[in-house]
């Protein structure tokens, strides 16, 4: 795919939404990817040095997904696995959520959030290819 996940607007502030953008090779869309001990992924977006966090660590449908300074907490962490022929970033805090896009809509622009995901063949949130 031509599109990638960005900061909008390559902000460095707390709270900066993170979206689906088509690929520009800006630093908006660079993240580096740790992982710790736990077996759990932090990706920090090479712009602003804040991480990809889950908005109030609540895991629900709709949530949005933005960045944030690191503290740590789970809802900064996140599980990659693959997914046919691509990878599924599913939330640390509850394993029955990952990333996706917003209705579905492939777009510049499109929200990223949180939704339980539908294990069945094709549909496990938003799949990333690395």
């Amino acid at each position: 795919s031509n599109y990638t996940l960005d900061v909008n607007s390559a902000s460095t502030r707390n709270g900066a939404n993170v979206q689906l953008y088509l690929r520009n090779g800006t630093q908006a869309q660079a993240f580096r990817v740790n992982h710790d001990s736990q077996g759990f992924v932090t990706f920090t977006n090479v712009n602003s040095g804040k991480v990809i966090d889950l908005d109030g660590a609540i895991t629900k449908n709709g949530r949005n997904i933005h960045q944030y300074a690191s503290n740590g907490t789970r809802a900064q962490k996140w599980i990659v696995q693959q997914s046919g022929s691509g990878y599924s970033i599913v939330s640390a805090i509850d394993t029955s959520f990952a990333l996706d896009i917003r209705n579905g809509s492939v777009y510049s622009g499109s929200n990223i959030q949180l939704y339980k995901r539908i294990i069945q063949q094709h549909n496990n949130g938003l799949l990333i290819n690395m």
